[in-house]
């Protein structure tokens, strides 16, 4: 996500997301989308970002089947720094789908992240997807567990 502030608070924003989720069939999943959000916290060490807008998706299956769907885009992103080396990130993307209604996606991912010295880190991340309007013979949940190290290039 590309976010300009407007005002002190008030934010613009533009985001692309691809995804790929073999146990859903889903080859490509594109979500292009725009809108605005506020800065509900945004200081040193926590930021809080409320936002919301409309997006496009465009859905690739191995089945054959496509679909194409607009919805809205409803979330908050949160990070906080706890103490120097260490932060926990948390983001919610929330897709109650306009085309229709009454079926939604959402994306949740919380993760934290130490620096081990200047170029080396470790990170662990849970990751929840959810998905109303399933494939026949798919799961509508997948939760994701994932840990590993990171490398900084720029140091």
């Amino acid at each position: 996500m590309y976010q300009h502030d407007l005002l002190a608070r008030t934010f613009a924003y533009g985001s692309a997301d691809f995804e790929y989720n073999e146990l859903q069939f889903l080859n490509l999943r594109s979500i292009w989308g725009a809108g605005a959000g506020y800065h509900a916290i945004k200081s040193s060490d926590t930021t809080l970002d409320l936002f919301a807008g409309a997006n496009y998706t465009r859905e690739s299956y191995a089945t054959g089947m496509r679909r194409n769907v607009a919805a809205l885009t409803i979330g908050d992103l949160f990070r906080h720094q706890l103490g120097k080396t260490t932060t926990i990130n948390q983001t919610l993307d929330t897709y109650p789908e306009l085309s229709h209604p009454g079926q939604y996606r959402f994306a949740l991912d919380i993760s934290l992240a130490t620096k081990i010295n200047p170029w080396l880190g470790w990170q662990t991340t849970v990751s929840d997807r959810y998905i109303s309007d399933l494939i026949p013979g798919t799961v509508s949940n997948d939760f994701i567990f994932s840990t590993g190290f990171n490398f900084t290039f720029n140091h």
